[in-house]
């Protein structure tokens, strides 16, 4: 078998992985190739992903002659300028540069969860909203607001909490899928808002509600009933005022038989079931004509192209470090806070 020199930027726990070599593209291109995962300033090939680490390392070691495959995990549109191959959550054609994510298939753990036991629709409470990131959009929080006009959402996390349950697992454990399944197994509804308004971006918010038979109520892709069978879900962005969804969703919660129509649909539709039944063989696919194809498209250089490039990687590395002093900055304001919020409420007893 051919041998090549890859190289996988940034941590692996970036990844999703302890050790680089579990993860689903090494495994997938190993069945055809010899890898050798070598010092990035001897890779033919590298690997990027949308977080700050793995593209700072890519920026630092890429040069002319190498190919570059970025997996945009998050709501982040590749940059076809910078890489010459991406798998992303846009709902795009780009020739044999770019394959949209299936996200049953990226999320298809959650597709096997069960609660531990079975909640009945009246016992189950009004709402869930599962979050810590204070910087999404706006729309997120005042979709709970929004929500809460009906009943109390109850919020856990660290974000907007109003539970007591300060925080559940990393997405790093391995109880973090069980564990927000069995929250979401208490309520008949599930905030299911992503961190940002972008087409095409399902995350694993809606399939983590669906596997507890909860009813996710979902915004920030209007075109998620692409990804999922739009009669098992709350599609927001589907409706024209707010009078109308308070409606909409005050008339399910009241109703058992409803609530029971929608939760017993199915996942998927038949042609998104199909579409996940063959994803494993399309990524294959994609990759196999990157790796094993010397006439596959790359990103283009030229006069406008190269300048491009070179303000990108230069300023990169500046970014990188504003917004790591801002991020601590903003952490030493939280710890601050949380303890003069502790000073209060010591002084109240």
């Amino acid at each position: 078998m051919p041998c090549l020199n890859i190289y996988f930027c940034g941590p692996s726990n970036t990844w999703g992985v302890s050790n680089i070599r579990e993860n689903e593209y090494f495994l997938s291109l190993s069945k055809y190739f010899v890898l050798e995962i070598s010092h990035p300033s001897k890779a033919q090939f590298f690997f990027v992903n949308e977080t700050f680490e793995s593209i700072a390392e890519y920026f630092r070691y890429s040069r002319k002659g190498a190919i570059s495959i970025l997996i945009s995990g998050e709501a982040m549109s590749p940059d076809f300028n910078i890489f010459d191959y991406a798998v992303g959550f846009d709902p795009i054609n780009y020739t044999d540069r770019y394959l949209r994510f299936a996200p049953g298939y990226r999320f298809r753990k959650f597709l096997s969860l069960k609660p531990t036991q079975e909640i009945k629709f009246q016992d189950r409470k009004f709402c869930d909203f599962i979050y810590s990131n204070p910087f999404a959009n706006a729309a997120r929080d005042e979709l709970k607001n929004l929500l809460d006009r009906i009943s109390r959402v109850d919020s856990y996390g660290i974000h907007l909490n109003n539970t007591g349950v300060k925080k559940i697992s990393s997405h790093h454990s391995i109880n973090w899928r069980q564990e927000k399944t069995e929250i979401h197994s208490n309520y008949k509804f599930s905030v299911a808002a992503e961190n940002a308004f972008h087409l095409g971006y399902t995350s694993e918010k809606v399939f983590s509600a669906i596997a507890a038979g909860s009813i996710p109520i979902c915004w920030g892709n209007p075109l998620i009933e692409l990804d999922v069978n739009p009669k098992r879900i709350i599609n927001i962005h589907k409706f024209d005022s707010e009078l109308k969804i308070i409606s909409f969703i005050n008339e399910i919660n009241n109703s058992e038989r409803l609530f029971l129509d929608i939760t017993h649909e199915s996942w998927f539709t038949q042609d998104q079931q199909l579409l996940l039944d063959n994803y494993s063989l399309n990524l294959e696919n994609f990759l196999l004509n990157i790796f094993s194809s010397e006439k596959a498209s790359r990103r283009s250089n030229g006069t406008y192209s190269d300048r491009y490039y070179f303000i990108h990687t230069m300023g990169f590395g500046i970014r990188k470090r504003l917004f790591n002093a801002f991020y601590f900055v903003l952490k030493k304001f939280e710890i601050f806070l949380k303890k003069e919020i502790l000073i209060l409420r010591r002084a109240k007893k």
